[in-house]
């Protein structure tokens, strides 16, 4: 008779405890004897979104590359290498970390008719950008140009962590102006990194 009654009040415990726990609760369970255990599962979630982490030249710190080019070079259409970046000898270095199948680098130009100075222009094409193997991974840089934007797109075989570096150098291309003013002709290209 007391089985029977002590039966009965763990069943209305029980119904009370369903009554008010609801479905997002977690499992319980209830062992009862001598050598009584109880287990109950719980569920563990990571989510991760899709990151994209990219920096060209010195971290936290924008870089300017200059040219210098003189006379001859000018008359000869030589090609002059960079000054400046974080690598020296107008070098950059190129980090990205990406979960994404691939990534899409765009170069934007803040002055489309080129790099200006006092009116007068500089063409972007005549800035040369390539990619110095050696790093760990590759990004091809994009084109520097007039038309304002252009992109190269790097597919990625899940998570990369790259580090490369980019080059670039001056040509006065055959047919362009030799520059007239003198100083300094200036522009500033944005890099983006973006997904698909």
């Amino acid at each position: 008779m007391k089985t029977n009654a002590k039966m009965m009040v763990i069943g209305l415990v029980l119904a009370i405890v369903f009554c008010y726990a609801g479905p997002g609760l977690a499992e319980t369970s209830i062992g009862t004897g001598a050598a009584a255990s109880a287990a109950v599962n719980l569920n563990f979630q990571v989510s991760i979104q899709n990151y994209i982490e990219f920096r060209v030249g010195t971290d936290g710190s924008l870089d300017t590359i200059n040219f210098s080019p003189g006379i001859d070079d000018l008359n000869n259409s030589s090609v002059v290498a960079g000054e400046n970046g974080d690598l020296g000898s107008g070098r950059v270095s190129v980090r990205l970390l990406s979960n994404t199948p691939s990534i899409i680098i765009t170069a934007t130009n803040n002055t489309p008719s080129g790099l200006v100075n006092n009116g007068d222009f500089i063409d972007w094409e005549s800035i040369t950008t390539t990619e110095v193997t050696g790093g760990q991974g590759s990004i091809a840089p994009p084109l520097l140009t007039n038309a304002g934007s252009t992109t190269s797109t790097t597919p990625l075989n899940g998570a990369q962590n790259i580090l490369t570096s980019w080059a670039y150098t001056y040509t006065r291309r055959a047919g362009d102006p030799i520059p007239t003013e003198d100083g300094a002709y200036t522009g500033q290209v944005t890099y983006t990194a973006s997904t698909p």
